[in-house]
């Protein structure tokens, strides 16, 4: 577990690995949103699209801000985060990054098994809640205090 006082500076690249990783693995997700748009042309499969974009850029707006906050020698609030052993940034990564690609994988069956407008209003909420997350984030960050 990495362990910093608030005053030490940042050494090592873990925040830049731990972006690099996130941004890899959004990039592979939206080409994936892009080929499922493009092989059902239908208005079905066109708001079920645009609901996992919606769900993918909320986890990228929280993951993008909570790394950012870390950078910032902020404490992480959440406590199924708060404590992950080894490397903070690259476990914060694969977690949050993980349970969207779970979401999204439970949406899918949702869709799949006749239940499109479950899928859809699954998706549209968890990004939203990750974007509130986001922009929780950008608001404590840019205020004083030692958490966000």
């Amino acid at each position: 577990m990495e362990c910093r006082g608030p005053k030490e500076k940042n050494k090592g690249g873990g925040a830049h690995q731990g972006l690099k990783a996130a941004l890899a693995l959004l990039l592979v997700l939206s080409f994936s949103i892009i080929a499922d748009a493009q092989e059902k042309p239908d208005a079905a499969a066109g708001i079920y699209s645009v609901s996992r974009g919606a769900l993918y850029a909320g986890t990228g707006l929280d993951l993008a801000t909570t790394l950012r906050g870390y950078q910032s020698q902020r404490t992480e609030t959440n406590p199924l985060i708060r404590n992950l052993p080894g490397n903070r940034y690259v476990s914060t990564s694969a977690v949050v990054l993980g349970t969207a690609a779970v979401a999204d994988l439970a949406t899918a069956f949702l869709k799949a098994h006749g239940h499109p407008r479950l899928a859809v209003i699954s998706n549209f909420c968890l990004g939203g809640l990750h974007i509130y997350a986001g922009v929780h984030n950008m608001r404590n960050i840019s205020a004083q205090g030692p958490s966000f």
